[in-house]
Order: C-alpha cells, then structure tokens, then sequence
C-alpha cells in the first residue's frame, strides 16, 4: 500500500481489484441462483437447501458450498491428507467466495478448531487450498466447515 496522503498508484493492488471486478464476481452465484441453474426451478423441492437428490449424503446447501454437483452422487468434495515428519497437510478445492476453517478430533466426538495460523476463518480466493501444522495425535480425524462469504 502506499503512504497514506499521498498520489502513489500501487498496480498491484489495482490488478487485483480489476481481476476481482473481472473475473470472480460475475461468476458468483447465490445459494438461489445456483439452485435455479441446477434445478431449472427456484420452486422445486428438489432443490431445498436440506434436500439431497442424488442420495449422496451431503444436503444441497452443503454441495453448493462445497462446489460438488447435486445431481451426481459420483460428485463430493474430497480434500487429500497426507503427513511428512510430524506435520499434516490437508488439500482440497472450493469455490471463490468461501471461508474454511478446520477442526480436528481425536475420537469423532470431541472437536476443536485445528490450531494452525491458516485455520482462521478468513475468506479464500478459491481452488486447489492447503492447510499444513504439526500433528497432534497419530489418531486424529479432519473436518472442513466451509461458509459462504
């Protein structure tokens, strides 16, 4: 950023307002335009937020938020977990305009926010993502809460 109070012009910043202008906000879709675009009707109760068409699992708020297909059952986010040395990292790819954070347990029942810098709620630009941080238990179970931003 350039000093306050004075007429710098800081290009950088300013391409990446353009490409944000450009290039992510017309293709962002809200929860009711992507259930029209994926159901052909803003009325069908095919695409209530809390149904699940294809039998998958995973309810249509959750396919839209994870960017998965609502009509394809072969269609779910599926982040990759890998470990090197004592530290994790988790990979998986979302739309724009979400925010991630991941908690972790050690016995499915107990979770807790992930205590990594990276896992503080802020939103991502979208695409392939990875969070990394040391491992706390040889156990441990991952889970993304993913919001819409």
């Amino acid at each position: 950023m350039p000093p306050l109070g004075s007429n710098e012009i800081d290009s950088v910043d300013i391409a990446l307002v353009t490409d944000w202008i450009n290039q992510s906000l017309p293709t962002r879709m809200t929860y009711d335009e992507w259930r029209l675009a994926t159901f052909a009707s803003s009325a069908s109760a095919e695409g209530d937020p809390l149904a699940d068409p294809d039998g998958d699992g995973a309810t249509n708020r959750a396919e839209y938020l994870g960017g998965t297909l609502a009509k394809n059952g072969n269609s779910f986010l599926s982040p990759g977990l890998s470990k090197s040395g004592s530290n994790v990292f988790l990979n998986f790819t979302i739309p724009t305009n979400r925010s991630v954070q991941v908690e972790s347990s050690g016995n499915l029942k107990d979770w807790s926010l992930w205590d990594i810098p990276a896992n503080n709620g802020n939103p991502l630009p979208g695409g392939s993502t990875t969070f990394s941080g040391p491992a706390i238990d040889p156990k441990q179970f991952y889970r993304l809460l993913i919001q819409e931003r």
